[in-house]
């Protein structure tokens, strides 16, 4: 599994959790500096002819939603949490080939970001919170 996302509460920085010096670069190449909270746009941004498949990882701190699929992308999340973001999934332009999220917990504000969805989309055995009302898909 891994994390994606931003980084959460202020003062709580990855540097903070890995020991690492107060200026680093992360895989995007960007510099971090040590106690500043950065979000990200997307958790997980999925276009074109791609395929993901997501497992135990944590989606949070995004400032638009915490996954994105369009065109003909296929996307699954399996026991993963996408937590701390306002809007879970969001379906773009051709709205995706399909996004199938099983085994996991979501806690958002709003599930989607609109009425479009992905050509097939399953959510299965995932607890859903929406601004504090749990639901079981």
């Amino acid at each position: 599994g891994c994390r994606l996302g931003g980084e959460g509460k202020l003062g709580h920085a990855v540097a903070t959790e890995y020991d690492l010096p107060r200026t680093w670069i992360d895989t995007m190449g960007s510099v971090q500096e040590y106690g500043l909270r950065k979000n990200s746009c997307y958790g997980l941004f999925v276009k074109d002819e791609a395929a993901v498949f997501c497992t135990s990882s944590e989606i949070a701190y995004c400032s638009e939603s915490a996954v994105f699929v369009r065109d003909n992308a296929t996307c699954c999340i399996e026991e993963s949490q996408l937590r701390s973001t306002d809007i879970a999934f969001t379906a773009g332009l051709g709205f995706g080939r399909s996004l199938a999220v099983k085994g996991c917990t979501v806690l958002c504000k709003r599930l989607w970001y609109d009425e479009d969805r992905p050509l097939h989309d399953v959510l299965e055995a995932t607890s859903v919170t929406v601004e504090g009302v749990q639901t079981s898909q």
